[in-house]
């Protein structure tokens, strides 16, 4: 049974469509419509619109009566040009950026050369030379996908790090994502919560501690050690069994 209620047989790629964006995709109404209107197939209809599309389409020529070589590569998968870029510092020696996504206030070709400004260099996909994955916020498939390599960092900590020119420690705040096994190689530094035992943490570290907290599942047995431990001294039980509410 399916929803069109046709099939794809045979389904292959005759090529991308960058000239439409996703949401103008062709949707189940127009697809029965097409079908109808070529007797239940839609291989003629693709292609007499082939053939059309094909004739509409003049290839570029220039003075000289040659066709130019038009990029079909879309603007944002498009690597960025670092040629002429300056050294700035080397505080990103040895590291390999990926750009999950960016805020609104900057584009990618930006943080680009930022990075290779300052002695680092970056990689258009996810693959295992990376060494810090960055990110404006926790949306999207690459997003997904970046959870994988177990750390995601804030963009806001490369912005800092230029500015005052050094390789600033990664605090809380600007951690996103830390998965259980990048804190299990060093349970002795953190907590389950991407704390560190031996950093001061200020406002905004704690804040984003919390926002990370996906879940807070408490422990029965841990409930009952403290319970044990401190229960015993009155000074720390008098509101034992008590529902407060603070009236503004």
């Amino acid at each position: 049974v399916f929803a069109a209620p046709y099939c794809l047989r045979f389904p292959r790629i005759q090529r991308v469509r960058y000239d439409k964006p996703w949401h103008e995709c062709l949707d189940v109404q127009s697809f029965v419509e097409i079908v109808h209107s070529s007797n239940g197939s839609m291989h003629k209809a693709e292609d007499d619109k082939s053939l059309k599309n094909d004739n509409l389409k003049n290839p570029k020529i220039n003075k000289r009566g040659e066709k130019k070589n038009v990029s079909i590569i879309p603007s944002h998968l498009m690597k960025t040009d670092i040629s002429g870029l300056k050294g700035e510092t080397l505080i990103f020696a040895n590291t390999m950026f990926y750009f999950v996504n960016t805020p609104p206030s900057y584009n990618l070709d930006y943080f680009h050369k930022l990075v290779v400004e300052n002695g680092g260099s970056f990689s258009m996909n996810l693959n295992d030379s990376v060494t810090h994955c960055i990110a404006a916020e926790k949306k999207g498939i690459k997003y997904q996908a970046a959870i994988r390599h177990g750390r995601i960092i804030h963009y806001s900590w490369i912005l800092d790090c230029c500015k005052q020119k050094i390789l600033l420690r990664l605090q809380p705040k600007y951690i996103l994502f830390l998965a259980d096994f990048a804190r299990h190689k060093f349970p002795e530094e953190i907590d389950s919560y991407a704390d560190f035992y031996y950093w001061d943490i200020d406002v905004s570290d704690l804040k984003q501690i919390f926002i990370n907290m996906d879940k807070v599942t408490v422990d029965p047995s841990m409930v009952h050690r403290y319970k044990k431990k401190y229960y015993a001294d009155e000074r720390f039980c008098f509101f034992q069994g008590c529902c407060i509410y603070l009236y503004h």
